[in-house]
């Protein structure tokens, strides 16, 4: 079985083709450009502009459709989203589907589901999606147009809805965070009481590999996650251990946190902070009998290097 993958470049694409190398499982990479990543089978393709790809596919069993615009860009307009979320994901579906692929993975997101969780009732596989921003409802939408090219033609899909990504390379809030704790910076996040799922890097793609060839996963849904939820403040301890620094987190009240966040712009980024977004992975396990092969603390040492 060889697998297509796209967005081979990026953060969990790079993870997933160094991992189908060390496992030798075949695989197709591909991206707009080459980098440094030496892929024995690398393809350049725009999949927003390339007039065909049959040849991506060519020789391959499965995809694994990664792609796509990310959450966090200084663009958030809806058609940027709709484009290359939606109906990049809608043709590449499609040509897979011509080109006899028996099966789609595509990696979603949690943000399908919702921006919280209330406490002690985290998401489930069987909400009713509710995304809340353009990113979410691109998501959503590519979700729903695979699941109906899928149906037309007998092939096979498994949507993964992951909540935030981890892991060494990562970029964005958590790089941040880390950076903030390597710093010796003290937080104001001591009163802070939030539960919070995440996945690392190296179980999402344990998880991915196994949703590719698992029959169980067959026209699926699965959120994803270490299984283990933790609070801000109890994350910021897990990276000072892992960093051998001491934790520095203060109280501060966190309606004043908020509302000098709105004064900044930096709202979104203290909701995550302070907030709650938590999810039920009994589907994924029970359906696929996986389990997250890696506890949060080895995933975090892993991911502050």
């Amino acid at each position: 079985m060889k697998s297509l993958i796209t967005g081979a470049n990026g953060f969990i694409g790079t993870h997933l083709c160094n991992e189908l190398s060390n496992r030798n499982i075949g695989f197709r990479a591909t991206a707009r450009n080459a980098n440094e990543n030496s892929y024995t089978d690398f393809v350049s393709c725009d999949l927003e502009t390339t007039e065909s790809l049959n040849q991506l596919m060519d020789g391959c069993d499965i995809v694994v459709h990664l792609a796509g615009r990310a959450h966090m860009t200084s663009d958030n307009s809806q058609e940027k989203y709709r484009v290359a979320n939606e109906l990049v994901t809608q043709r590449l579906a499609n040509a897979a589907a011509q080109n006899g692929i028996t099966r789609f993975v595509y990696l979603s997101s949690i943000k399908v589901n919702g921006e919280s969780s209330n406490p002690g009732l985290p998401i489930r596989q069987s909400d009713t999606p509710h995304p809340l921003d353009n990113y979410g409802r691109s998501k959503l939408a590519a979700e729903i147009a695979l699941q109906a090219i899928c149906h037309d033609n007998s092939m096979e899909y498994v949507i993964i809805r992951p909540t935030l990504v981890y892991g060494q390379g990562v970029k964005a809030n958590f790089s941040a965070l880390i950076s903030a704790v390597k710093r010796g910076l003290p937080l104001p996040i001591a009163t802070v009481k939030n539960e919070r799922s995440m996945i690392g890097i190296n179980n999402l793609i344990d998880l991915i590999i196994t949703s590719s060839t698992n029959p169980k996963a067959a026209n699926q849904t699965f959120l994803a996650s270490d299984g283990t939820d933790t609070s801000t403040p109890a994350l910021v301890r897990l990276i000072a251990k892992s960093l051998n620094r001491q934790t520095r987190i203060f109280p501060f009240p966190i309606s004043i946190l908020r509302l000098l966040a709105a004064v900044f712009g930096k709202s979104s980024a203290i909701d995550k902070l302070t907030g709650s977004l938590s999810v039920d992975i009994s589907h994924t396990t029970s359906t696929l009998n996986w389990h997250p092969p890696f506890s949060i603390e080895s995933e975090i040492a892993k991911a502050v290097k």
